[in-house]
């Protein structure tokens, strides 16, 4: 785990101490893969909560006591243009360089649909994510090997806002 990644997580565990925040340690969304939902997905578990636990529900379902995400009118959902992995950076006070980078491409390649990609990262990751998507049975298989595009991502990015 790089530098700013321990730093950035430690000021979010700092924060939730502070302000007395308790976590659910369950989020669910809806059936389907996409960028979107896989890069939030790595988001929560590497810098919200670690100890996350996520399921997947038959879509117009919910999970009592748990944190609904990447469906209509969660909290952490896309809206006015922002995706949801923007609402969680949002949520958390996220600077981190590295991250809002990721957020780029998560932009580029949700909201930014019909239009020319603007960082040439984002077709790559949506092939590799469409086909984890073919790869997969499971969408939670799918979700958890999707982190490893992230933890790259992250890794270079910061190394490179390092220089």
């Amino acid at each position: 785990m790089g530098d700013n990644m321990k730093i950035t997580k430690n000021l979010v565990l700092l924060q939730l101490m502070v302000t007395s925040i308790i976590l659910a340690d369950t989020y669910y969304t809806w059936p389907g893969i996409e960028v979107d939902k896989c890069a939030s997905v790595w988001l929560i578990k590497n810098f919200v909560d670690e100890d996350a636990e996520f399921k997947i529900v038959p879509k117009g379902d919910s999970v009592k006591g748990a944190i609904p995400f990447d469906i209509p009118h969660a909290e952490f959902s896309r809206k006015h243009g922002k995706t949801t992995f923007d609402t969680i950076l949002e949520k958390y006070g996220f600077k981190d360089p590295a991250l809002l980078r990721i957020a780029n491409i998560v932009k580029d390649a949700e909201i930014n649909v019909w239009a020319k990609k603007r960082m040439e990262e984002t077709v790559g990751i949506q092939k590799i994510i469409y086909g984890l998507d073919e790869s997969y049975e499971d969408d939670l298989d799918c979700l958890e090997a999707s982190s490893i595009i992230f933890d790259a991502l992250h890794r270079i990015y910061s190394r490179e806002t390092r220089k």
